[in-house]
């Protein structure tokens, strides 16, 4: 597996780049998703841990011929296959990138590590596989100009890129290689986009008209003063200093003698745009239902005190037209679309790749054909799978694969997904008596036909 890599000086280096080249792109193209078995089990090499079928004879270009791997062997670049030489090494890069020593084989910190390389390689090449199978490529001349600007972004001075390839245990081939990765994220992104089309003008005026009200429209409000003084008495006095003269300077000067808070003296008590949910009670109903220009109060405002306000303005409601939101209904709906693009895309690109990856003993993960999984939930607390868990039930996961359905008549332009109906075991405490309707809940009447 090669040595602990040593602490030293590059380590911010390595961590700005590893984000720069595994960025967020290429963290979204591998979501989780449950994939089925893959079909017959190929022979993998006694020198490799992993082979990939089908793989396009020109994925690995420009990189297809001889290169030295971080060991100074010259090999030969074949994606269908992951050699023993080539996870070592890729190994090495993943403790570096960690920040921390070596785990000790056998170790959880070890298994995660080496889960964690094994995934990374075999997303590696189906990307590239991927790509090639799409007609996408990169040359050497894309790739050289985009590492010159990644090297002007995170490397400031002379020296820190030599830092950073030595203490990350890159090679100058594996530098290159994650380049042109993100380098066909971006195309395969691009790619995508133009696949999602763009929203016509009759598509624009049905989400407007369906979104109107709740997006487009701002509600009535009301600019207010308002004074808060914590006895009655106060606020009798301070109302009567009012009466007599409520401009903004008089309304500065009352507060600061009588008010709670001096903040609110800078602006004379002032709040605009004051909705009638802001206040709740009879305040909130008082400032919606008063004149505007009167001193109203004192009213008894929860356990703040008094209320004494003036309303200064009524802001009618103020309908959007729909030449000033059609730019933003219109990448509204573009992202919408993009977004079902992708994750169609995801979800056959997942499937696909995974039947066609096989994993030799001891290095199988989520990603290869032959995984077999336990059901048991990563996140989930292994206490949960225990004879006796002593985990609470609401801490472990449902023993059944949860239904999601939508909420009927959510659906719409606006909500192309609607909204999610989950489907969830009755709540602890809630006993079903006899003559009840499941889970508990009573039906309402006519739900149940009587005879006639």
């Amino acid at each position: 597996m090669g040595g602990s890599p040593k602490r030293g000086p590059g380590r911010e280096e390595v961590r700005r780049l590893g984000l720069v080249v595994f960025g967020a792109l290429f963290l979204l193209l591998f979501v989780g998703f449950a994939i089925a078995e893959g079909l017959g089990d190929p022979d993998i090499p006694s020198d490799s841990i992993a082979v990939v079928e089908d793989i396009p004879s020109d994925a690995a270009a420009p990189f297809d011929q001889p290169y030295e791997n971080c060991k100074g062997e010259k090999v030969e670049q074949d994606l269908g296959e992951i050699t023993d030489a080539e996870f070592d090494c890729s190994f090495e890069q993943v403790v570096a990138g960690s920040g921390k020593e070596a785990p000790k084989p056998g170790s959880k910190e070890f298994g995660e590590l080496q889960e964690t390389t094994v995934s990374s390689m075999l997303e590696t090449i189906w990307i590239q596989g991927m790509a090639a199978e799409r007609g996408l490529s990169v040359n050497k001349d894309e790739i050289a100009k985009e590492l010159e600007k990644l090297k002007e972004q995170n490397f400031k001075k002379t020296g820190e890129f030599e830092t950073f390839m030595k203490t990350s245990k890159y090679t100058k081939q594996d530098v290159d290689e994650r380049v042109k990765i993100q380098i066909l994220s971006t195309k395969i992104q691009e790619e995508l986009g133009e696949e999602a089309g763009t929203p016509d003008k009759s598509e624009i005026e049905e989400f407007y008209n369906a979104a109107v009200a709740d997006q487009f429209t701002v509600a009535p409000s009301r600019n207010v003063r308002v004074l808060v003084v914590k006895e009655q008495a106060d606020a009798e006095k301070a109302k009567a200093a009012l009466e007599k003269d409520d401009s903004e300077d008089s309304w500065k000067a009352v507060i600061k003698k009588y008010g709670e808070s001096g903040a609110q003296a800078e602006k004379g008590g002032l709040q605009e745009n004051v909705s009638e949910e802001q206040f709740s009670g009879a305040v909130g109903k008082q400032i919606y239902t008063a004149p505007v220009g009167k001193v109203e109060g004192p009213t008894k405002y929860l356990t703040a005190g008094y209320v004494v306000f003036e309303v200064e303005k009524i802001n009618p409601e103020k309908v959007q037209p729909l030449s000033e939101a059609e730019a933003q209904i219109k990448s509204q709906l573009q992202q919408q679309s993009q977004e079902a693009v992708f994750n169609r895309f995801v979800t056959g690109f997942q499937s696909l790749w995974k039947s066609r990856s096989f994993c030799a003993d001891g290095y199988i993960v989520e990603k290869c054909s032959n995984f077999q999984s336990d059901g048991r939930s990563a996140e989930a607390d292994p206490a949960c799978f225990e004879a006796d868990p002593k985990a609470p039930p609401e801490a472990c996961p449902a023993p059944v694969n949860q239904a999601k359905p939508t909420l009927p008549g959510a659906v719409s332009i606006v909500t192309p997904t609607g909204q999610p109906l989950a489907q969830r075991p009755r709540p602890a405490g809630l006993e079903e008596t006899e003559g009840s309707a499941p889970f508990g809940g009573a039906l309402p009447p006519g739900a149940v036909p009587t005879s006639p």
